[in-house]
């Protein structure tokens, strides 16, 4: 009796492990997604702050 209620213990314990884990790994691959979209948003957000920069030089040295 008392070594089947240590095995039923463990059992509950390792699938509440399985749980937490995949639960984390979710947040850290969502985490890690977001964290890329931002940084993809910055980079083209400098690539057009760049272009416009360039643009508006070009058009400054034309004008004189």
């Amino acid at each position: 009796m008392d070594n089947n209620l240590n095995k039923r213990i463990l059992i509950g314990a390792v699938i509440i492990l399985f749980i937490l884990i995949m639960v984390t790994g979710y947040y850290a691959f969502s985490l890690r997604e977001k964290y890329n979209n931002l940084n993809n948003n910055n980079y083209t957000e400098a690539f057009s702050n760049l272009v416009n920069y360039v643009n508006n030089v070009e058009n400054y040295l034309a004008n004189y």
